[in-house]
């Protein structure tokens, strides 16, 4: 089920020095992704049989083309998989100079310092795991991968972190020239703008993440839960939180993080 490597791929892998992990897409990464429709599949095929025999065996034609249907229906299912599984990203390689991976048309290689943004998402649902990482880099163009390949979790791990390195030095310079940016968050020396709003530190008790949400806490007892920010939309948030604990010097301590909705949710710090 691992798609073989191009030949251009192969070339650039030989030039690529340490390397540092390797994710391909793989059969239990294409069952996981596609959880619900193969199992759709699955339950329609043996429907539509029993349906077909039950109109054989009782010389019912009605039964035989409603297994038919039913059949043909399953068939969609499945066809949906077999189109969807090999498209886009098909491998990625991470090597200590940056990222190379491979699609179905062609091969691409940058640097890390290349890298502007990580967005991730990662949604459990009661059929499927909705989950990709995007990576922007400076010329705007980008790389989005899902959990078909193998290893998606470590690759997830290993993105953040070998990224996180280059982008976090870069942050700190940002923020020390007047803003670094962030989504929709923009941290400032004196405070934190989201969208069009800005408060200062003061005006700020604590930040605190639930259920893949950030939150910002206000001081004011009349006001307190001033904003909310969806954490798909926030690149490189892990060096958002970093830069949050280095500059915020009167953050309140997650052991005493602010309850809300019945009970306390925990501090991101």
């Amino acid at each position: 089920m691992t798609p073989p490597n191009r030949p251009d791929a192969a070339a650039a892998r030989s030039s690529a020095g340490e390397i540092h992990s390797e994710h391909a897409i793989h059969r239990d990464g294409i069952i996981s992704k596609y959880q619900m429709p193969i199992f759709t599949f699955v339950i329609l095929s043996i429907l539509g049989g029993v349906f077909i025999i039950l109109g054989i065996q009782r010389s019912e034609k009605y039964l035989s083309l409603i297994g038919v249907g039913v059949a043909a229906a399953g068939a969609v299912c499945l066809g949906y998989v077999l189109k969807n599984m090999n498209r886009g990203v098909r491998r990625v390689l991470l090597t200590a100079a940056g990222i190379q991976w491979e699609d179905d048309q062609s091969s691409f290689e940058k640097n890390w310092d290349d890298v502007r943004g990580v967005y991730t998402k990662d949604i459990l649902t009661r059929g499927d795991r909705l989950t990709d990482i995007r990576v922007v880099f400076a010329d705007v163009s980008s790389m989005t991968v899902d959990n078909r390949l193998k290893k998606y979790d470590s690759l997830t791990r290993s993105l953040l972190s070998l990224s996180g390195r280059v982008l976090l030095a870069k942050k700190r310079q940002e923020l020390a020239a007047g803003k670094a940016e962030f989504g929709p968050v923009i941290l400032h020396p004196d405070g934190i703008q989201v969208k069009e709003a800005k408060k200062s530190w003061n005006e700020l008790e604590q930040w605190t993440v639930n259920n893949a949400y950030l939150y910002f806490i206000n001081t004011n007892p009349n006001d307190r839960y001033g904003w909310e920010v969806s954490l798909f939309d926030v690149p490189n948030y892990q060096v958002l939180f970093q830069l949050l604990q280095e500059n915020w010097q009167d953050l309140t301590p997650a052991a005493q993080s602010i309850p809300f909705g019945g009970g306390k949710r925990k501090s991101a710090g």
